[in-house]
């Protein structure tokens, strides 16, 4: 059952009534010493308690997308495999000649309902960064166009923060639908990296 599913937030939906409703029904019939029936109680409250903060944290992880999985909110999942030191000021020559050839990148779907379906992801490691991970990428229509073969389109990198995911930015303030002025290709680089190494030495 996904995190951001519409199964499990009508599941946590419905919990909050019914624990309301367990409680009222038990409250009374609790046997035994009063220390056990007070303890009965005391779980029962903290269990209505409990599905109402998990109801609402829910709602509020699905409209902001805080955490886009169980393995971002538990902290097992890792959108970036490496983060090595940063290169030195004028970094090697030959990673910026122009003559090196390019890394084509092998695009696929995001498997997250709140992406939309003409945004790819791919895993990418930068040359002079050392940067291995995953990054979500838009292009806008005019760039698979035959008639702008050849042109270069501005980028805009996206930060989601943390806590976040890349899917935070779409919905409620991301679209890819509409025109504008000038066509933009997106980035969402992922932020939630596995390890990152200590910085060099100066």
């Amino acid at each position: 059952m996904k995190l951001t599913g519409t199964p499990f937030l009508i599941l946590s939906i419905l919990l909050v009534p019914l624990s309301i409703a367990l409680l009222m029904a038990l409250w009374g019939r609790l046997g035994g010493p009063k220390a056990v029936q007070a303890a009965g109680r005391l779980g029962l409250v903290l269990f209505a308690q409990v599905t109402a903060v998990v109801m609402v944290f829910v709602l509020v992880n699905n409209s902001n997308q805080l955490y886009g999985n169980w393995g971002d909110l538990l902290g097992t999942d890792s959108h970036v495999r490496a983060v090595p030191p940063p290169p030195p000021v004028g970094g090697p020559a030959a990673a910026m000649s122009p003559d090196q050839s390019k890394v084509i990148q092998s695009f696929t779907g995001v498997d997250d309902p709140a992406v939309p379906k003409d945004v790819k992801e791919t895993q990418l490691k930068g040359r002079l960064s050392g940067v291995d991970g995953e990054v979500l990428v838009w292009t806008p229509p005019q760039y698979d166009d035959p008639a702008y073969k050849g042109k270069t389109f501005p980028v805009v990198e996206l930060l989601a923060g943390f806590p976040g995911s890349s899917s935070a930015w779409f919905g409620w303030c991301w679209t890819t639908s509409g025109s504008t002025r000038r066509p933009t290709t997106g980035a969402w680089p992922g932020t939630r990296p596995a390890h990152t190494a200590p910085p060099a030495s100066r």
